[in-house]
């Protein structure tokens, strides 16, 4: 389990909150998420990596 260090860190950026809004109505891939975001889909993947690590979302590995 993460550290409430990890948990506040996630937290701070309104990137990952507004990833978490979108998570909250249901399951998407890092692709739809993405596509909500100007940013590239590498930096939607770290946000996603800090909100995993902080324990806050969960991956599931589905296709290739």
């Amino acid at each position: 389990m993460a550290g409430p260090n990890a948990v506040f860190r996630a937290l701070a950026d309104p990137t990952r909150r507004e990833i978490i809004k979108l998570l909250r109505r249901k399951a998407l891939s890092s692709g739809e998420i993405a596509e909500h975001f100007p940013s590239a889909w590498a930096t939607i993947s770290r946000h996603l990596g800090v909100l995993k690590d902080a324990g806050i979302v969960s991956a599931e590995r589905n296709g290739n």
